[in-house]
């Protein structure tokens, strides 16, 4: 299985919009609980693991709140609908 590890201090927006069916990395918003993406799963398989020692300081497309992430923290999902408002919940792939 294909292998991210990141390092370093990332900062990023979080996506306005995923296509159904494809997937995704991102993370769980910690004020939330829902599901955002900040990149595209460059296997298109949703077969990736990824962490790393990294922090992510992501705007969250909420209220564009910042929120600080570890690698341990990503997580690969399959979208479920065009809307972050309603990510797929199921299945989540643990770093």
């Amino acid at each position: 299985m294909p292998e991210i590890a990141f390092k370093g201090l990332f900062r990023v927006m979080a996506m306005r919009l995923v296509t159904p069916g494809n997937w995704y990395i991102g993370f769980r918003s910690q004020v939330s609980g829902r599901l955002f993406a900040v990149l595209d799963d460059p296997t298109g398989t949703g077969e990736l693991r990824v962490g790393g020692n990294a922090t992510f300081e992501v705007q969250t497309p909420e209220v564009g709140a910042i929120e600080t992430f570890s690698g341990a923290d990503l997580l690969v999902f399959q979208a479920a609908t065009a809307r972050l408002e309603e990510p797929v919940e199921e299945p989540v792939r643990p770093a």
